[in-house]
């Protein structure tokens, strides 16, 4: 069990608020902060401080509590402390608003790519601070990458490997673009793929993805990802041309729909497992229930879901196709 890390990191903009739930569950008002082109100067590079000594005291008060039955690691899998991975195009658009970029896009195109840059650098700068701080911790087993699965992999050292010393090149990376779902892909490619590629590339391997349907982006993303090793496929994506791109190449890495667990329908949940399974045979796939909030106070809905899902596999999944 894992002892997260005390840290802070100041935000872009001093005004920038992340959008997140209030305590009666509402969400919060969208207030953007990236008003005007020349509010770009007003932008800072996050700078990261790591509280030492709340840091012991959480690891000591967990080692206290689960210690002789678990073991209490001080620190947590590496994810990043900036944004949902190492993507800046959901900063950007929180800072913005999702309809105003999209209007820069095309009125203003090299503002775009100005203030991609100044959070490319930022984040590099950032990266190195995470590392010379010791907060590098190995995310190769059991750690969720991303929006999709779980790391396991041999192709990246353990944690104890090189005493400790752990580096980007040891860790899986994470980037998306969900916020471009609706984005061609050659605009993916001029605004977003360069400057996520000059930080994921550091890593030792990646995963692409979030909600967005990859099937059509997939070889743009590989283009520039030259580590590129997983791919999230959504809920929304189409099986088939999905898993032909990465068949031979990227873990199909799918999250079925969350809605039909939720309301407990069988017939929409057997439908989808069978037709991503049977669509992803000859893939390297992996298959995660993800962001099933609610189950109507029923808990026996995950283990009947599981067995479900292992139905099908044994019926419908091939190796080789």
């Amino acid at each position: 069990m894992y002892s997260r890390f005390a840290v802070s990191v100041t935000p872009w903009m001093s005004a920038y608020k992340r959008m997140s739930f209030i305590e009666n569950c509402d969400s919060l008002e969208f207030e953007p902060c990236l008003l005007e082109y020349d509010d770009l100067n007003k932008m800072k590079a996050p700078e990261l401080t790591v509280d030492r000594e709340a840091t012991e005291q959480n690891y000591q008060r967990l080692s206290d509590c689960v210690g002789d039955i678990l073991t209490a690691v001080k620190g947590q899998p590496y994810s990043s402390y900036c944004g949902w991975g190492e993507s800046m195009i959901d900063q950007l658009v929180e800072m913005r608003g999702l309809e105003q970029i999209y209007y820069d896009l095309v009125d203003k195109p090299e503002w775009v790519c100005a203030v991609m840059e100044f959070m490319t650098r930022g984040k590099l700068r950032l990266l190195e601070s995470c590392k010379e701080a010791g907060l590098l911790i190995s995310n190769n087993c059991g750690a969720n990458i991303g929006s999709s699965s779980a790391g396991y992999t041999n192709d990246l050292p353990p944690l104890d490997e090189n005493g400790g010393m752990v580096t980007e090149r040891d860790l899986w990376g994470f980037a998306q673009a969900q916020e471009f779902s609706e984005v061609s892909g050659e605009m993916l490619e001029r605004f977003v793929l360069p400057y996520q590629a000059r930080i994921i590339n550091k890593f030792g391997l990646s995963c692409y993805g979030c909600c967005e349907a990859m099937e059509t982006k997939i070889d743009i993303v590989a283009k520039y990802m030259k580590n590129l090793r997983m791919i999230s496929i959504s809920p929304f994506a189409n099986a088939e041309p999905a898993a032909d791109k990465c068949r031979g190449r990227f873990v199909y890495a799918w999250k079925p729909q969350p809605s039909y667990l939720v309301h407990w329908d069988e017939t929409a949940m057997e439908k989808e497992l069978v037709m991503h399974v049977k669509g992803a045979s000859g893939c390297c796939l992996t298959i995660n229930m993800m962001d099933a909030y609610y189950f109507g106070k029923d808990t026996t809905r995950y283990r009947r879901w599981v067995q479900m899902a292992k139905k099908v596999i044994n019926k419908h999944y091939r190796t080789t196709c």
